[in-house]
């Protein structure tokens, strides 16, 4: 993997995956999300199944599209742009579904391709699911309480009452991942906002709900491949592109 695979445009921050051995990625934002692959045998895992990510083909996901899984093969590569830190999608009772789609001329320059993917899904439509109001409630009180240590039974009684094993049933079934592991992503999530808006790392480990730093870069890596401190650099080279 590159020695810094962040980068920053003036829409997107741009994050070239490449796995050396198998994995699965999975990816949390309140903006809209481009996923290009660069090599086949990816594969997008929607909570319905799964559908292969090839060359030539893009998912998009648009804001509040939640939770994406995308799974890559030894040796496999992806190119991910997420559209600027924003925490304005909030969970509203209905699912912005992302949509895999054909995308035959991929830009290489990261605006254009983002916005070139955006006007595909314009072209298709958007698609939406019902979720459950306890589902919608439990993402609002996940990102509302994102520094805190609630367990799985309180995140359930104070989401709906339901019990907790069907609680987290219910959840995995319309979000694709459990609630705690939703917490973590949504987590990592706010804590690439708080690093591109300037805060440093401890302060942005605490804000976000960690136990410490190290707690905080482990579980950053874990979810994007890389540590925190590559993607403050990433943001300040865009600043200091701007301030040029």
């Amino acid at each position: 993997m590159n020695s810094n695979p962040w980068s920053r445009t003036d829409l997107v921050d741009c994050l070239d995956l490449e796995a050396s051995c198998a994995r699965t990625w999975s990816f949390l934002w309140s903006g809209r999300v481009v996923i290009e692959p660069r090599t086949e045998g990816s594969a997008w895992l929607a909570p319905g199944g799964s559908a292969p990510l090839g060359v030539g083909t893009v998912l998009v996901a648009p804001a509040g599209a939640g939770h994406l899984r995308v799974s890559v093969p030894a040796g496999g590569a992806l190119r991910v742009l997420f559209e600027h830190p924003s925490s304005s999608a909030r969970p509203n009772g209905r699912l912005q579904l992302p949509q895999r789609l054909d995308a035959p001329e991929p830009a290489a320059d990261p605006d254009r391709a983002f916005t070139n993917a955006l006007d595909l899904l314009d072209r298709a439509g958007s698609i939406s699911m019902c979720v459950s109001p306890c589902v919608s409630r439990a993402q609002r009180l996940i990102a509302e309480t994102l520094a805190d240590d609630l367990d799985l039974e309180e995140m359930s009684r104070r989401s709906g009452g339901l019990e907790h094993r069907y609680f987290c049933r219910l959840f995995q079934k319309a979000v694709g991942t459990p609630p705690c592991r939703y917490r973590m992503l949504a987590r990592i999530a706010r804590a690439r906002e708080l690093l591109a808006a300037g805060h440093d790392c401890a302060e942005t480990a605490i804000d976000t709900g960690f136990c410490d730093h190290s707690h905080f870069t482990r579980s950053f890596r874990e979810v994007t491949g890389t540590t925190p401190s590559t993607y403050i650099r990433a943001c300040r080279s865009l600043r200091t592109k701007i301030a040029a």
